[in-house]
């Protein structure tokens, strides 16, 4: 199993058959020489576009002649391209249950949808290529990956033979950018000054100081005592969903939408030309005062070259050509669970609702999902796809599966 395959870079990655709760991090110089057999593919450089590191383990003891494929989500484009950490739990979950695991840094970080696609794809390729008596390829895709996985089921029926889309992305991307950047409109008006730039504007110098300065300043705002009202006004007013018996994850919960906020705009920008969001006639309620709110918050007009860029570049159609499940938190503050609801619209529209299963999943938090949650949406999909529900086996972990982790 462990001969090497050929490829743009000419080395692969291997993760091992059982990763035993190890959480891999390929950073700046990819993977290194260490006793869990993982090679380099090529050195990964910030901000750059380079070969992607390619991880395909080795096959399960009982092989059962399909594999499971992982699609990451959202990373910042200043980061070392990685293998993210939470591919060890996907690889050991769907190790443990007879399948093969592969996944991919993708060849750049920041909302790199198409390069993700297409990078997934030539994944499948080379897995294939290594072992062509594959029967069946499973996508799992989360956050962005969720988007990269639907938009595979709509475009690459000779590739994948089923998709499960975790909290992703997938029903609007300009309803999704609009909500981060509405967020930042009403931070900015209840906390003026905190952070630099404005809801489409962030400069590198303040990702750069984001852990070191404008975090710290979001959580001393935040657990100042004499902002309880504002909190509570900017939580009506974005509508916000958080466990409000859980003050700690409030906070987490504003910092992860603000983190996302500064991450991932310039990089967005970049991309579409411009930044697909406007609130020129937006009227914002909720606030104690909200004449005083709607006419103190920044405006701002949506560009329409970045709104046709985002709807070829970020878009679902909802015509789906393989079986897909989408699962989806109830309570996703980072991505809400609007968006499954306007995916299953675009599929019911499509005449594809057959092929689609959405599971709105009793939660809070980012892609918070357990691992028998998980296993239960894909064994559906297996069915699905084979008309049999497979046997899958839990790992025996904590429970949890940790996809959002930073």
């Amino acid at each position: 199993m462990g001969s090497s395959l050929s490829s743009r870079s000419g080395k692969r990655c291997i993760l091992p058959a059982v990763f035993g709760g190890i959480v891999i991090i390929l950073g700046l110089f990819g993977c290194s020489e260490n006793p869990i057999g993982v090679e380099e593919r090529q050195p990964a450089v910030v901000a750059q576009v380079t070969a992607p590191i390619h991880m395909i383990g080795q096959l399960p003891a009982r092989w059962n002649g399909s594999v499971v494929v992982y699609a990451h989500g959202f990373v910042p484009a200043i980061v070392p391209l990685a293998i993210p950490s939470e591919a060890a739990q996907f690889g050991e979950l769907a190790m443990s249950s007879g399948f093969a695991f592969a996944t991919t840094s993708y060849p750049e970080n920041g909302m790199c949808i198409p390069e993700a696609l297409a990078d997934i794809v030539s994944l499948v390729e080379e897995f294939k290529a290594e072992y062509p008596q594959t029967q069946k390829v499973f996508l799992i895709g989360a956050s962005m990956g969720g988007l990269v996985a639907a938009q595979a089921a709509e475009r690459h029926p000779e590739t994948f033979d089923g998709v499960l889309a975790l909290c992703g992305v997938y029903g609007n991307y300009t309803v999704e950018s609009g909500y981060i950047a509405n967020f930042r409109v009403i931070f900015d008006y209840f906390f003026p000054g905190v952070l630099p730039g404005d809801a489409i504007t962030v400069d590198l110098a303040t990702m750069l100081q984001w852990e070191s300065v404008y975090m710290p300043n979001v959580q001393a705002e935040l657990s100042n005592p004499a902002n309880t009202g504002k909190i509570r006004q900017l939580l009506a007013v974005t509508k916000l969903p958080v466990n409000a018996s859980d003050p700690a994850s409030v906070a987490n919960a504003i910092i992860e939408v603000l983190f996302m906020q500064i991450f991932a705009t310039e990089d967005v920008r970049l991309r579409l030309g411009g930044y697909p969001y406007g609130n020129r006639y937006v009227r914002y309620s909720g606030s104690d005062n909200d004449r005083a709110l709607n006419a103190g918050v920044q405006r701002f007009s949506a560009d329409p070259v970045a709104l046709l860029a985002a709807q070829r570049l970020f878009g679902t159609t909802g015509r789906l050509q393989i079986p897909l499940v989408s699962m989806h938190g109830t309570g996703d503050n980072l991505v809400p669970i609007i968006q499954q609801l306007l995916y299953r619209t675009k599929i019911f529209l499509a005449r594809k609702s057959r092929l689609y299963t959405g599971i709105p999943v009793n939660s809070y938090g980012h892609c918070q999902f357990q691992e028998q949650q998980i296993l239960n949406g894909f064994g559906l999909l297996v069915s699905k796809v084979t008309g049999v529900l497979p046997q899958l086996t839990s790992t025996g972990g904590d429970g949890s599966v940790c996809i959002s982790c930073k």
